[in-house]
């Protein structure tokens, strides 16, 4: 498995929240990086299930197992334990 040393997405949202809490400014995630998260994670989940040796279902996605690269700028999908 790589390492990603931008973390997960949920780490990512808790410190968003705890910034927005203590009231520092320009804390929300810009809607490029967003949408760009999306895309990307939507492209890995098509990829799984329009695998040609069989469709492979995920099971667990959720923010802790999508992965961020050090720059933020790519998506790793993880933690297939439960795929199917």
């Amino acid at each position: 498995m790589e390492y990603c040393a931008g973390g997960d997405l949920a780490q990512l949202i808790q410190d968003r929240k705890q910034k927005r809490l203590a009231g520092r400014l320009n804390s929300m995630v810009p809607q490029e990086f967003v949408l760009k998260v999306f895309y990307q994670l939507l492209q890995a989940l098509k990829e799984l299930h329009l695998n040609q040796q069989g469709k492979i279902l995920h099971r667990d996605l959720k923010p802790a197992n999508v992965f961020l690269t050090s720059a933020m700028g790519d998506v790793k999908l993880g933690d297939f334990g439960l795929a199917r």
